[in-house]
């Protein structure tokens, strides 16, 4: 089975997007998803150095040039 969206009409109370933070000279949203029963969903998420982000977007454009040949 697979996910469709009345299905996740279903599950999702709101999603709530914050004001753009740009400090870091990076423009970075909070999303805040609140679940009904549940409240809000809080996943963890690790933080990319400036090196492994180099190295994603490096092979991501190798890889983009690659399949184009």
């Amino acid at each position: 089975t697979e996910l469709t969206t009345p299905m996740i009409h279903e599950f999702v109370d709101k999603i709530v997007v914050h004001e753009a933070d740009k400090s870091t000279g990076d423009r970075i949203h909070q999303i805040d998803i609140y679940l009904k029963y549940v409240g809000k969903l809080d996943v963890p998420i690790r933080k990319l150095n400036i090196s492994t982000y180099r190295f994603i977007i490096q092979h991501s454009t190798y890889a983009a040039k690659s399949t184009s040949t």
